[in-house]
């Protein structure tokens, strides 16, 4: 283990061996893992002999096998992941890493270039002529010329390492639950660049026998999206299988939302101001607004004014919590039955988020919203969700003879014209005064 030592100070180095004046790095292979590499028990790397090359390169080993003993002792055998570990893990116990066969020696002229191969070569020709090449083999011959091959469960990491929301565990949650279903037709974790255009098409029969066209265009954006992040961050000379595929009659087996009849209407939010609860007054908000569920259980309290001349709340992104459209972005009004109800509220707790439970105050907890919203509503009797107020809301401004271009920019639907009105000091107030008018057959109790 002694390495230098001088009249003043002795340095030892961990993994250091000399042989008669040779410098190698050698590292003893944990007993449980010496299956993985030929039933060996030691690893050993020849070092430059200048002092400070020597120790770079020692502490470069070190960090490499610990990376890949850790590695080796949390796989379960026999995984993509895993046949990785093993391949690089074989290359190391005949002396060699990944790309080795890219860097030829230096050795006089006429000489072989790749000396250094020779174990290696040897097994693995040895293996051939037996007939016993496994895929672990068969992956390292490759990693001696060609780079890693990219799994597609290493695909969403790269994608996460590159995109703008890739720390948001909402955005990875949301990623990652559609792309799970790739593997349904790939029979499991295969390299990206084994991915066939007969799997893309497999994919969209297969999903559809579950899920409708809509949902189906969806995953598909996502895949693509990965896909081409890979592609692009790798710079891998590989097409996208998954770009350009036709849905059968997309679209066509949607089921449009239907809205609350008028009498399911008044019982919701009935039910909701008698007990003004968190999720009541959510309801509430998202029924007297048109707001999507999602973008009332992400208000702050810094988002609602409810001592302006006209109350409201704005629909705004802010950390990990995003906004459906960039049409979402607006200021929504509230009358004065919302506003009562929701300043009352307001008192029974001091947390930054309006809806606590709903919201951390970074992004909003759309599962938690969506069942529980919808059980409440079920409990009524009523067999919607609670999207169907944000259609309810659209009708009554339409039946109230509300603009399309004011309709819109309360609900954010569309895109608003800038020539009418977009922007003007004056649009809350058309916008209040439009809903309160729409809203009035639903609201005869409003002045109790």
């Amino acid at each position: 283990m002694l390495l230098i030592s001088t009249q003043n100070i002795t340095v030892k180095l961990k993994y250091y061996f000399n042989n008669n004046g040779q410098h190698y790095f050698q590292r003893s292979i944990p007993r449980a893992l010496q299956r993985f590499y030929g039933d060996k028990k030691i690893v050993r790397h020849k070092l430059p002999s200048i002092h400070s090359q020597m120790l770079l390169e020692m502490n470069r080993l070190a960090h490499h096998y610990d990376q890949h003993f850790k590695a080796l002792k949390s796989g379960q055998g026999g995984t993509p992941s895993q046949i990785q570990e093993q391949a690089v893990a074989l290359l190391a116990s005949h002396g060699v890493l990944p790309g080795a066969a890219n860097t030829p020696a230096r050795v006089p002229e006429g000489m072989y270039e790749y000396p250094h191969l020779d174990y290696i070569e040897d097994y693995l020709r040895d293996k051939k002529q037996a007939g016993t090449m496994t895929k672990v083999d068969e992956l390292a011959q490759l990693l001696l010329s060609k780079p890693m091959p990219i799994l597609l469960s290493q695909a969403t990491d790269v994608y996460f390492e590159n995109h703008e929301h890739g720390t948001s565990e909402k955005f990875k949650k949301n990623t990652l639950k559609r792309w799970k279903n790739i593997y349904d037709v790939t029979g499991g974790d295969i390299a990206l660049a084994d991915v066939t255009r007969e799997m893309a098409r497999r994919y969209i029969k297969h999903r559809l026998t579950t899920v409708k066209t809509t949902t189906v265009e969806r995953e598909l954006k996502t895949i693509r999206a990965v896909i081409n992040s890979v592609i692009k961050e790798k710079s891998l000379n590989l097409s996208n299988k998954f770009e350009r595929l036709t849905i059968p009659k997309k679209g066509k087996d949607s089921v449009a939302r239907k809205p609350f009849s008028q009498d399911e209407y008044r019982k919701l939010i009935a039910g909701c101001v008698s007990k003004a609860d968190e999720i009541r007054v959510l309801i509430l908000i998202c029924c007297l607004t048109g707001v999507r569920p999602s973008e009332a259980a992400g208000l702050r309290r810094e988002d609602v004014y409810l001592d302006d001349e006209y109350p409201h709340f704005d629909v705004v992104e802010y950390g990990g919590r995003t906004l459906k459209t960039k049409n979402s972005v607006r200021k929504v009004p509230l009358i004065p039955a919302a506003a009562k109800v929701l300043a009352q509220y307001l008192e029974t707790h001091t947390d930054s988020v309006v809806f606590p439970r709903y919201c951390d105050g970074n992004e909003v907890l759309g599962d938690n919203v969506s069942g529980a919203t919808n059980r409440y509503i079920a409990s009524l009797g009523i067999s919607k969700t609670l999207y169907s107020a944000r259609h309810t809301v659209k009708t009554l401004l339409d039946q109230a003879g509300t603009p399309e271009y004011l309709a819109e920019s309360i609900g954010g639907w569309g895109k608003p014209s800038i020539s009418r009105g977009y922007g003007d000091g004056h649009s809350l107030a058309r916008k209040y005064a439009a809903l309160q008018k729409a809203l009035t057959t639903v609201l005869v109790n409003e002045s109790e």
